[in-house]
């Protein structure tokens, strides 16, 4: 089993904005954004576990998440495109892990994270339609069988 700390597996945001004022859409439906920095902070997170034969989506469809523990700390991630870097900030702690790679979609972000030699997880940032935005993350490995994550609600979004 790979070593990483849990990344965040959703994060669902209600917002005062919408996702156009972070990325505006192109002719070709690709969204053009000159955001290099995005920071997400938060205190609680939930963590989740669910088949490894499900999508995450699925899963919530069919109400099979498996609501493993819960824990309160206040925490940040910031995702720099500059660097292509990932870091988690608890406290005076820090983590910096590589984006390995980066895509942008219609109105989704997605990061690859991991080393130098591996991805150990997958972000995807993008507008619900209730016009939240909605961090998910699954981490590569199986635990026990069982895909594995986690989320929370009413963290804060910046980008520069």
């Amino acid at each position: 089993m790979k070593i990483f700390i849990y990344p965040i597996i959703g994060i669902l945001i209600s917002m005062n904005f919408s996702i156009a004022q972070i990325m505006e859409s192109k002719n070709n439906n690709e969204p053009k954004s000159n955001k290099m920095l995005y920071h997400i902070e938060l205190d609680t997170i939930q963590h989740i576990r669910w088949s490894a034969m499900l999508s995450l989506d699925k899963a919530i469809a069919m109400d099979s998440l498996k609501y493993t523990y819960y824990w309160t700390d206040h925490i940040a991630w910031d995702y720099d495109l500059n660097r292509m870097t990932a870091t988690w900030i608890g406290g005076q702690n820090k983590q910096t892990f590589i984006i390995r790679k980066f895509s942008r979609t219609n109105e989704i972000l997605k990061f690859e994270i991991g080393n130098e030699n591996e991805t150990g997880w997958i972000d995807i940032l993008k507008i619900m339609p209730n016009k939240s935005i909605l961090l998910t993350s699954e981490n590569e490995d199986l635990v026990n069988g069982m895909r594995d994550g986690s989320f929370t609600r009413n963290p804060i979004l910046t980008e520069q």
